[in-house]
């Protein structure tokens, strides 16, 4: 617990205000395979005002980089699509903060040992970017608002 009031204190103090965060909704419906450097597929996305983001996949273990799709734009997708709103889970809000030099150095494992620990069920995580905060004398970091995909061990699926 003194590890999250760390970084609760940590992140109030990078000017985020986490109080209300449990009523925050996702704004977009889907996630593609995000290359950045493929100019075409990253400027379509980017001309329609889809927002940049991370998943977490148990299987795959590491973070992966997205577009955020909203449903104004879905029938235009061509990539894979990594990810699918589905209302059977609960979407738990948190800030995960990412070093985009490496982004296995995250905190990422501690929200979900957490929440594992609360006896919730994690099937996913996923993130759209917020903002990306630079340090004079440790490394950059990025935020995302995220949000874990959790089935209470309890909960049948609505």
């Amino acid at each position: 617990m003194a590890q999250i009031e760390q970084r609760k204190r940590h992140l109030s103090s990078t000017g985020f205000d986490l109080t209300g965060t449990h009523d925050l909704k996702i704004d977009f419906t889907k996630m593609v395979r995000a290359d950045l450097d493929e100019n075409f597929t990253a400027r379509k996305y980017l001309e329609k005002n889809c927002n940049s983001g991370i998943i977490w996949q148990q299987k795959g273990q590491s973070l992966e980089y997205v577009f955020c799709i909203g449903t104004s734009f879905e029938d235009e997708i061509e990539e894979e699509i990594l990810w699918e709103y589905n209302s059977a889970f609960d979407y738990q809000p948190v800030i995960i903060e990412v070093d985009p030099a490496d982004n296995d150095r995250n905190n990422l494992q501690e929200v979900v040992r957490t929440l594992t620990a609360k006896g919730y069920d994690i099937q996913q995580v996923i993130g759209e970017f917020l903002v990306r905060k630079q340090y004079e004398h440790t490394s950059d970091k990025e935020y995302y608002l995220s949000w874990i995909e959790i089935k209470n061990k309890g909960k049948q699926n609505k």
